[in-house]
């Protein structure tokens, strides 16, 4: 089974021009030969999503927040 981790990022917004936060997926990934685990960042949620046009000059429809954000949560 698949564990994923939800992390809250805050960070400047160039379509609302002020910073803003998302919540961020994670899944852990065991890594052979480490005790502690890796993380990939999956997917994000945004409240803003269907106006925003950052996504849709991205090919993966990314957000520049999102872009930003860690490679693991803190």
């Amino acid at each position: 089974m698949q564990k994923n981790v939800l992390h809250k990022f805050i960070s400047e917004c160039p379509h609302l021009k002020r910073n803003h936060s998302i919540q961020i997926s994670y899944v852990v990934i065991p890594i052979a030969g480490r005790t502690d685990p890796g993380y990939k960042r999956m997917s994000y949620s945004c409240d803003l999503y269907d106006e925003c046009e950052f996504p849709k000059l991205d090919p993966y429809g990314r957000c520049p927040v999102f872009l930003k954000s860690p490679d693991e949560p803190s």
